[in-house]
C-alpha cells in the first residue's frame, strides 16, 4: 500500500501527464474522449521509452491521468454552466 501510494504521489509530479491532461479536459467535450487522451498520451510515452515498463506503475499512472482529467474536465464544466445561467435568455 506504501508504494501505491508513493508511485500514485509521483505521477502528479510529471509535467508531460499535466499537460495531456490538462489541454485533454479542457479542449475536448466528450468526458470519455478526453480520459482517452489524457490516459493515452501517458501511457504510449511511457511504452515508447521504456522497453520494458512495468505494467503496475503503468496502471497507477493511469489511474493519476483520471483523477487530474476529472478534476479539470468537471471544473470546467461547472465554469461553462455558471456562465450560461448567469447571462439573460432573450425570449
Amino acid at each position: 500500500m506504501k508504494i501505491f501510494l508513493a508511485i500514485f504521489i509521483a505521477s502528479f509530479l510529471d509535467p508531460i501527464r499535466w499537460i495531456a491532461c490538462i489541454c485533454g479536459a479542457w479542449f475536448i467535450r466528450n468526458f470519455f474522449g478526453a480520459l482517452a487522451i489524457g490516459v493515452g498520451i501517458p501511457f504510449l510515452l511511457t511504452l515508447l521509452l521504456d522497453s520494458r515498463p512495468n505494467f503496475y506503475f503503468l496502471l497507477i499512472g493511469a489511474l493519476a491521468s483520471i483523477a487530474i482529467v476529472s478534476i479539470f474536465h468537471f471544473w470546467r464544466k461547472s465554469k461553462l454552466s455558471k456562465i450560461s445561467s448567469s447571462t439573460p435568455s432573450t425570449n
